[in-house]
């Protein structure tokens, strides 16, 4: 306990994005920006730490909220982490107590109706009753395709493609997206089919929309995609894709005429600068992934290059 005191104060100016979330081992839906906001930590360096793993702790305004990844319920090549603008404010106490501090949301559901119904999306009244006993209402957007017994709609592949002689690059996707009215830059992405495993999902879609083939290395956690709106929940599955296999050199251009697909290729180590480039186009939008995954790529390489840890 004494080592985990130290590193937690050697860390109290670590960084993130998210703020306002309290993350905590029982939590069942993160944001899924917060996943996102990675400082790809590596696992190695991070084992230092021992079973206490990475220390997040997560402002929630004036009520600081404590939050311990342990190794084994991380990726195997990174931990991630929400906002940690820490403060050396907090006292021995508060981390001797941290497993017993429990959030009392005092929110309960009571009930849901229809308003709307599509082939791919509802949208519903949510009856529910918050702490001081007060019945409300939420209009919430839900896919109609979620699969009885899931928890997640949908798969997203962050994929690197690995080639001899060239740069490692992140592989996205550029399409017409007619809610936003323009193109955006994705993650490669899809829902899951009925009886479909999620690591199929991700193999399955990542060649549909980018011709490639890929092995995965990490699933990770169903995480919410925007709550404020919709239920709909996603798994982020980590692949890296062989450059040089004959099945990726001669890769089969898409087919199906309902989507118009663009491959993106972005080499790894100058992410964040080639995304803000090709966001200066104004008919194209940089999806809030994608870019908390490039701000936090770009934030773990100063960290340790300031050799702090």
């Amino acid at each position: 306990m004494n080592s985990f005191k130290r590193v937690f104060r050697n860390t109290c100016t670590a960084v993130g994005f998210c703020h306002n979330f309290a993350i905590s081992e029982k939590t069942s839906r993160i944001p899924i920006q917060v996943t996102y906001s990675i400082l790809a930590w590596n696992y190695k360096v991070a084992g230092k730490f021992g079973r206490y793993g990475l220390i997040g702790i997560i402002g929630k305004q004036h009520s600081p909220y404590i939050s311990v990844f342990q190794p084994q319920y991380l990726p195997s090549r990174f931990l991630t982490t929400g906002r940690c603008v820490m403060s050396s404010g907090y006292t021995n106490n508060n981390i001797e107590n941290m497993d017993q501090q429990e959030t009392k949301q005092g929110f309960r559901y009571l009930k849901e109706e229809p308003l709307y119904g599509g082939k791919w999306l509802s949208l519903n009244k949510v009856s529910y009753q918050n702490p001081n006993g007060q019945t409300k209402t939420w209009e919430a957007v839900e896919r109609t395709t979620r699969n009885e017994g899931s928890t997640a709609d949908a798969v997203c592949m962050i994929a690197i493609l690995k080639r001899v002689l060239h740069y490692d690059c992140m592989v996205f996707v550029k399409q017409y997206r007619p809610a936003m009215k323009c193109y955006t830059i994705e993650f490669p992405a899809g829902l899951i089919d009925p009886n479909e495993k999620i690591d199929d999902t991700a193999i399955r879609e990542l060649k549909e929309e980018t011709g490639y083939t890929g092995t995965i290395y990490h699933s990770g956690l169903a995480t919410s995609l925007d709550p404020g709106v919709s239920n709909c929940t996603v798994v982020q599955v980590s692949m890296q894709i062989d450059g040089d296999d004959p099945i990726n050199i001669n890769k089969a251009k898409r087919t199906d005429g309902d989507e118009f697909i663009e491959v993106v290729l972005v080499p790894i180590h100058e992410l964040l600068h080639k995304l803000n480039d090709l966001a200066k186009d104004e008919n194209v939008v940089i999806d809030s992934r994608v870019y908390s995954y490039a701000v936090g790529f770009q934030q773990s390489k100063e960290f340790f290059r300031s050799k702090k840890i």
